[in-house]
């Protein structure tokens, strides 16, 4: 079938294609006899506008991006229901990819998003170089930087505080009574991975406790990774009696290898988070719980300052707080 085009829609209303034009675009008066001609042309030849061709004449796509390390984690997918709860009442659409972590596949995401020529990009950056998201503000795209942020790129930011809190929940594990405490680490090639380490030390050393080398797993951790450590880890005779896992992704591999040592969480073994599991078969994990939609949210505010100021967004750095969460995964000593 034929597709329908505005100069079909010109026929059938009796109106020239420039008028055509200009009642669909709003951009010039148009009387309303003649707006109501060309909408009951388009309803009834069932005419769609041709997007591509619509992005060229007003240089927008009404397309915003979000990328993200990993589309399986709820923490982003919250992130991305806030941002699209945001972006909308604007009219933009949301496209979602995720880089699997690898910088690589990062850059190539980014050279293809800018290819399509999005109005905006959302990033938790699995890229520590930064050169892929430095081409966006060199073409005045605005960028918005959430959870994983990059030092040296002057773009908006929401992010949190990862060393308070991670000394906050570690201090609830000193003073549960536990001397003996491991970490399971993430990423320490980012700024989210050294705050949580630098706030376990920090709450360690302030309470006179030694960090134990073979307690703190290697960093660039995944689920699998954090499994494979923790089960060794904790069948060694001499062992941590606690563990902070540094996200929710390594506390699901904790969970695992717990469960294969037939180790009860908050009686055989306690531990904390940074980032939630809503439940472990009943058990609430304690936590410092961080509300991702409130960062997609904040995220899509920044845009829409610079989206309707027609600004490239300068440089507002939002910094969240995570909530603390009492669940029943701790033991006192």
């Amino acid at each position: 079938m034929k597709q329908t085009t505005i100069k079909d829609i010109a026929k059938a209303s009796g109106v020239s294609i420039t008028t055509v034009s200009r009642a669909l675009n709003g951009n010039y008066p148009v009387s309303m006899e003649v707006q109501e001609r060309v909408r009951k042309a388009v309803q009834e030849l069932e005419y769609r506008p041709n997007a591509v061709a619509r992005s060229l004449r007003s240089n927008r796509t009404n397309l915003i991006a979000l990328v993200v390390p990993d589309l399986s984690n709820l923490f982003f997918m919250e992130a991305a229901k806030g941002l699209e709860r945001e972006i909308a009442a604007d009219g933009y659409n949301l496209v979602v990819a995720g880089s699997d972590g690898k910088a690589e596949k990062e850059r190539h995401l980014l050279e293809s998003l800018l290819e399509k020529r999005i109005d905006a990009l959302v990033i938790a950056s699995s890229d520590s170089r930064g050169d892929s998201i430095r081409r966006f503000i060199e073409l005045r795209v605005p960028v918005v930087q959430i959870d994983r942020i990059l030092d040296g790129l002057e773009t908006n930011q929401v992010g949190w505080d990862n060393t308070d809190a991670s000394r906050r929940i570690t201090q609830v594990l000193v003073d549960a009574g536990h001397t003996d405490i491991g970490i399971v680490n993430v990423s320490l090639k980012n700024r989210n991975g050294q705050g949580r380490y630098y706030g376990f030390v920090q709450a360690m050393e302030e309470n006179g406790l030694a960090v134990e080398e073979e307690w703190v797993s290697p960093s660039n951790f995944d689920g699998d990774s954090a499994y494979r450590w923790v089960r060794e880890a904790l069948a060694r005779p001499y062992r941590p009696t606690a563990l902070f896992c540094a996200n929710n992704i390594v506390l699901a591999g904790t969970l695992k290898a717990c469960a294969e040592l037939n180790l009860q969480i908050g009686k055989d073994i306690s531990l904390v988070s940074f980032g939630m599991i809503e439940s472990y078969f009943g058990l609430r994990i304690t936590c410092m719980y961080q509300d991702s939609c409130e960062m997609g949210r904040q995220a899509g505010r920044l845009l829409q300052q610079s989206l309707r100021s027609g600004t490239d967004g300068g440089c507002t750095k939002i910094r969240l707080e995570a909530e603390f969460r009492q669940g029943d995964s701790v033991r006192g000593r």
